[in-house]
């Protein structure tokens, strides 16, 4: 299969929608999916990929190299959509593939926030932050749709979305890190918080607005 099917076969229903989201990563995606397909391995060795690349992002951050850190966690992003589209590409599906990605994110999501957390030795902060930001992943997984409802880019509003999630607080512990300046993570943490909780109230009101 050349690449020019392989793109064709692997493209998603949601394709429009799911570009806007991932507004950068998707440029590589199939690319990188391609590379895999190639080399020959399954869509499930893609995703122990993927989950191998994130903890590597957190085990930067935990050993002290911001750069490599945020280089791993964006090309970890990058692996995690590579192994859907090699699994439509190829028809290769697992029943236990979503499963399996989901477990994914959360263990990596967590090793993220357990090593920024780790620069400050502070308990408090990590279960304030951990909390904070579960409540507001879990809810946008399981009921808030408004992310699909999407169909028009605005990649201000985009970056905006990344900077006040997850990727934007690991940016600016990288960037703390960098300049030596890790004395400023518990406020990093702490805003986080606040924006983590900030959003979740958010899309709960949404929802019930739309119920």
């Amino acid at each position: 299969m050349n690449y020019r099917d392989f793109d064709v076969n692997a493209m998603r229903k949601d394709a429009a929608a799911n570009d806007m989201t991932h507004y950068f990563s998707h440029h590589f995606s199939a690319k990188v999916a391609f590379l895999f397909y190639k080399i020959g391995v399954s869509p499930n060795f893609v995703t122990w990929f993927f989950l191998l690349v994130g903890c590597a992002s957190a085990i930067s951050i935990w050993l002290g190299n911001p750069v490599l850190a945020f280089l791993l966690w964006r090309v970890h992003i990058i692996i995690d959509m590579a192994d859907g589209t090699l699994a439509r590409a190829t028809k290769t599906f697992s029943r236990s593939a979503d499963g399996f990605d989901r477990s994914n994110h959360i263990i990596i999501n967590t090793a993220v926030l357990i090593a920024t957390t780790h620069l400050v030795d502070n308990d408090f902060v990590l279960l304030v932050i951990l909390i904070s930001f579960y409540l507001t992943y879990f809810f946008s997984r399981n009921y808030y749709l408004g992310k699909r409802q999407t169909y028009s880019f605005n990649l201000a509003k985009n970056i905006a979305k990344d900077l006040v999630g997850l990727e934007g607080y690991l940016f600016f512990t990288c960037v703390l890190q960098y300049i030596d300046a890790s004395g400023g993570q518990v406020f990093l943490s702490c805003l986080y918080s606040c924006f983590f909780i900030t959003l979740y109230f958010i899309k709960l009101n949404i929802f019930f607005q739309n119920k």
